[in-house]
């Protein structure tokens, strides 16, 4: 059974919908198509892998309880907390130049793998640091090592970056779903069995180094032979000169992301960590679509450059238009239902997230719309006032969160978290250089 084709059906049907005749016409041509076809092999493994985790995640949340699940849920964001570091804000610049300069790519990948090794070595001595200050117990920090241990093998992320700049994601697809089943199948054989914490912790170590094994396969599979990779010093030096930004631009992001569970743990306690989680892994269950759609067709953005300016805001607006609406499909119902979700998904136990649920969800309408702004800046190259951006809104977060935390609990987290997220669009504005962004977003939302 072909079931590419249904969801390529469905995604026509979803853009005819919500958007006019004239915003279609370019995606009957040959050179889109080829992108749309790439992001429809990303929706199929999204969607399949999202499925089998999310109910995986059911189970495991059931079986293990608000406390034990907010004591992983806790672990699990702070070892986030350091991902910046581990990055380096290599992937995205990467992405970009194997675009732009493809005749490069010995010398980008073996450069940027280099560096990626370096950032996680250096981040899991930074975590052991942090131990001396974070007043856990030994056995909660002993579960952060072993998460932190990840970031070694995430360095092999790059050849998953590599595939998306060829716009060729079949193999990753293929690779993410075996990894996903197998990872599954060893979380409920660890829960089902009431092994420790310390074995379900070990498997998102496990995740890392079987995505490494996995990219590696596809990698020697397609003939596209790891070993000529080629280490570069002036190739490092203009990776880092164009990523620096985003080395503190993925660290605000992160924290941005991460920090309102470790503020409730230490504000509150794990059960309310527990039902926070829950009502964000809803909210943002969805986040891979506008994540996939921007990857796969921003190469077709992008090269719209060489055409002209004006083609390529225009085809920047269309994007901005397709992640708001798109968004809307998911947001809407989510916030309405909210309540009937979490008892159908998690039970009574976790009633608790419902409000957390229908205020953080509308949060996901400002991801979408910033998850095309980000990359729209990284590719002009204005990576310094991303950086900045996500300072500000990184800042707000904080600020917010120890305002709101101890006077409305864990709804106070949800309300921090819309505001600052609502408001990264918005900080475009404030810069001379990406107020022209702004104008986009409303041609988008207006289908100019």
């Amino acid at each position: 059974m072909n079931i590419v084709k249904p969801i390529k059906l469905l995604v026509k049907k979803i853009a005819r919908f919500f958007l006019p005749e004239s915003w279609l016409f370019e995606l009957r041509s040959q050179g889109l198509k080829r992108y749309f076809s790439n992001s429809g092999w990303n929706l199929i493994g999204k969607v399949l892998a999202s499925a089998v985790a999310f109910l995986v995640n059911i189970y495991i949340v059931r079986s293990l309880g608000p406390d034990k699940y907010g004591l992983v849920s806790y672990v699990i964001s702070y070892v986030g907390l350091f991902s910046f570091l581990a990055g380096l804000g290599i992937e995205a610049i990467l992405y970009v130049d194997l675009i732009k300069e493809p005749e490069k790519k010995k010398e980008l990948m073996g450069s940027a793998f280099v560096l990626k090794i370096m950032g996680a070595c250096l981040t899991i001595v930074l975590v052991l640091i942090t131990f001396l200050f974070n007043h856990n117990d030994f056995y909660t920090n002993f579960l952060i090592f072993i998460v932190s241990l990840s970031f070694i093998f995430q360095s092999f992320g790059i050849i998953n970056t590599f595939f998306q700049a060829k716009v060729f994601s079949k193999p990753v697809v293929i690779t993410s779903l075996v990894v996903s089943l197998v990872l599954s199948a060893l979380k409920i054989f660890c829960v089902y069995l009431k092994f420790d914490l310390i074995y379900f912790v070990a498997i998102f170590f496990l995740e890392s180094v079987f995505y490494a094994i996995g990219y590696v396969i596809i990698f020697v599979g397609n003939k596209l032979g790891q070993f000529s990779w080629k280490f570069s010093g002036q190739t490092c030096k203009d990776l880092l000169a164009h990523s620096w930004p985003l080395i503190f631009s993925s660290a605000f992001a992160g924290i941005f992301s991460r920090i309102d569970q470790v503020m409730i743990k230490h504000l509150l306690d794990n059960a309310a960590v527990g039902f926070y989680d829950v009502a964000v892994r809803l909210s943002e269950l969805w986040y891979f679509f506008p994540t996939i759609i921007v990857g796969s067709i921003f190469p077709a953005v992008l090269n719209a450059v060489a055409v002209s300016h004006e083609r390529y805001e225009e085809r920047l607006s269309r994007l901005y238009g397709l992640a708001f609406y798109l968004s809307l499909i998911f947001v809407v119902p989510m916030a309405l239902f909210s309540k009937i979700i979490i008892q159908i998904a998690y039970g009574q136990n976790y009633l608790s997230a419902a409000a957390v649920l229908s205020i953080y969800v509308w949060a996901g309408i400002a991801v979408a719309i910033s998850t095309v702004l980000n990359q729209a800046l990284i590719g002009e190259k204005k990576t310094k006032i991303s950086f900045l951006i996500n300072l500000l809104g990184m800042t707000i977060n904080i600020v917010l969160n120890f305002i709101f935390i101890p006077r409305f609990g864990i709804n106070g987290a949800a309300f921090a978290t819309l505001i600052s997220y609502s408001l990264i669009p918005f900080c475009a504005l404030l810069f001379k250089s990406t107020r022209r962004q702004g104008v986009l977003i409303l041609r988008g939302m207006f289908f100019k």
